[in-house]
C-alpha cells in the first residue's frame, strides 16, 4: 500500500481480513475505523509513549520516552500465550520494576517545548473556539477537534485553561505543569505538589487549579485545602502578593464556604469560579489581578 489516502471501507475490509472475521454486526465499520482507533490513541498518549505529528494525522514514538520504548520492544514484542483467563490476569498483574526505573522524568526539562506549543495554540486558535472547547470538556461532551479529542478530558481542561489565560492577558507569563510529549502536547495532568498553572506578572503571582470534579468532598478536601496549603507556601517562598483561582464546571457551595474560611484563618485569597464565570471574568479583565474582585 502506498500513499496516505485510504477510504474507511478499504481499511475496514483489511481489518476484517486480519481479524479473520466477517461478523459485520458486531465489528461495525464505525467501531473498527473510529471508536477503537480513538480509544487506542488516547490511552497510548496517556502512557507518554506516542505522540501525534502532522497536525494529528500520524502517530510516532515520543522521543522523550525513547529508552522506555526500546525496552518495551525488546522485552514485549513477543509475549506468551495463555490457556486460561486466570493465567492471563496473573501475567498482566506483574510489575516490571526495570521499566519503572529506566528514567527519572522529573530530571527532564519539558518547559521550553511545553510553552512553545502553548503559545502557538494561543495564536492559532480563536478565543471563541477555546471557549467552545472549554464548555465542551466541562459538559463531558466529545470534542471534534482533530488534536484535542485525543487528550483525555482532565488534561485537556488544563491545556485549554492555559490557552485562555495566554489569549486574554497580555504580558502574563503562563506556566502550566501538565506533562507533555516531544511535540509539547499534553499527555497527563500536573503532578501533585504543584499548581496546575502558575502565572506571573509585574503585580502578583497567581495559581490556577482546574478540575472536572464537582462533588463536595472532591472540591473541599482534594482541592481547596491543598490549594490553601500550597498558596501559603508560595507566599513565603516567592511573593506575598499571590492568590489562587479554583475553576470547575460547577462550584459546590461548601467549596465556596471553605475558601472563605481559609481567607479568615490564613489570610489567603482563593477565588472560586465555575467555567462560565471563568470565561466571563477573563474576557472583561485587563489584568489577572482583577479576578480578585467577584463583582
Amino acid at each position: 500500500m502506498k500513499g496516505f489516502n485510504y477510504s474507511e471501507e478499504f481499511i475496514y475490509e483489511r481489518c476484517l481480513s486480519i481479524l479473520k472475521s466477517n461478523n459485520r454486526n458486531y465489528l461495525k465499520m464505525e467501531k473498527i475505523c473510529r471508536e477503537a482507533v480513538d480509544e487506542y490513541i488516547r490511552k497510548m498518549r496517556m502512557t507518554g509513549l506516542l505522540t501525534l505529528r502532522g497536525n494529528g494525522r500520524f502517530l510516532d514514538i515520543n522521543s522523550f520516552e525513547k529508552n522506555s520504548v526500546e525496552y518495551i520492544i525488546e522485552h514485549y514484542s513477543i509475549y506468551p500465550k495463555f490457556e486460561s483467563e486466570d493465567a492471563y490476569i496473573n501475567y498482566m498483574g506483574t510489575i516490571d520494576s526495570e521499566i519503572v526505573q529506566l528514567e527519572d522524568k522529573s530530571e527532564l526539562d519539558f518547559s521550553d517545548v511545553r510553552k512553545r506549543t502553548l503559545y502557538r495554540y494561543a495564536r492559532e486558535m480563536t478565543k471563541e473556539s477555546v471557549r467552545k472547547e472549554l464548555l465542551t470538556v466541562c459538559a463531558r461532551r466529545e470534542s471534534t477537534d482533530k488534536i484535542l479529542r485525543y487528550i483525555n478530558a482532565p488534561t485537556r481542561l488544563e491545556f485549554l485553561a492555559s490557552i485562555a489565560l495566554v489569549q486574554n492577558f497580555e504580558g502574563l507569563d503562563v506556566n502550566p505543569n501538565y506533562s507533555v510529549d516531544d511535540e509539547g502536547l499534553p499527555t497527563f495532568t500536573a503532578s501533585g505538589g504543584y499548581a496546575d498553572i502558575e502565572c506571573y506578572d509585574s503585580e502578583c503571582d497567581s495559581y490556577f487549579e482546574v478540575t472536572l470534579m464537582c462533588g463536595r468532598s472532591d472540591q473541599v478536601n482534594n482541592e481547596i485545602i491543598p490549594i490553601s496549603r500550597h498558596l501559603r507556601e508560595a507566599k513565603k517562598k516567592r511573593r506575598e502578593e499571590s492568590f489562587s483561582v479554583f475553576v470547575a464546571p460547577t462550584i459546590h457551595p461548601d467549596a465556596i464556604e471553605a475558601a472563605e474560611w481559609q481567607k479568615k484563618k490564613y489570610a489567603v485569597d482563593i477565588i472560586t469560579l465555575n467555567v462560565d464565570e471563568f470565561i466571563e471574568k477573563i474576557d472583561v479583565a485587563d489584568k489577572v489581578s482583577q479576578l480578585l474582585s467577584r463583582n
